[in-house]
């Protein structure tokens, strides 16, 4: 967005502030959630690869996971900067899949918005999508997830139907 809408003689310093602020403030606007890393953990304990593809940049998202201290729950993560088309495009998913050997029937993507949703059906995979959080994305998913889960324990509880 920076790219887009500065001069070019004032993109890397915007982008330096941009950095700056969201540091600072991270905090106020993200919280740990309990339920979440309880969620996360559930995952890996079993066995499971975690990842992450997000529209942020690396360093907005490498900020994220050292703030919320769960960097090292995941096996991979891609973001909007290291892919030459975003989501609603499958690139990053794709990008996941080959890295973790996981075929797209192994796998299940997860998401509050409808780029997600489409980007996770446009690779072949299962959707899921949630509504979990105090604020999340979509309301209504205009592309329909195959699964929609609006509690983090009726999630986990599909994982679990999932992994007998």
């Amino acid at each position: 967005i920076i790219r887009k809408h500065f001069a070019k003689d004032q993109v890397e310093s915007a982008i330096h502030a941009f950095h700056d602020y969201y540091w600072k403030r991270h905090n106020t606007w993200v919280r740990r959630s309990r339920e979440i890393e309880e969620l996360l953990h559930f995952i890996k304990s079993n066995g499971l690869n975690l990842a992450i593809m997000t529209g942020k940049g690396r360093k907005s998202l490498d900020y994220s996971l050292k703030a919320l201290e769960i960097a090292d729950l995941f096996d991979k993560t891609v973001t909007g900067d290291e892919v030459e088309k975003p989501k609603p495009e499958p690139e990053g998913i794709l990008k996941i899949l080959h890295t973790l050997h996981t075929l797209p029937e192994e796998a299940v993507f997860v998401g509050d918005s409808d780029v997600d949703i489409k980007a996770g059906k446009s690779a072949g995979v299962e959707t899921a999508g949630v509504q979990w959080l105090p604020t999340y994305q979509t309301p209504e998913f205009t592309t329909d997830p195959d699964h929609i889960f609006n509690r983090v324990e009726d999630f986990k509880t599909y994982l679990k139907t999932k992994m007998k």
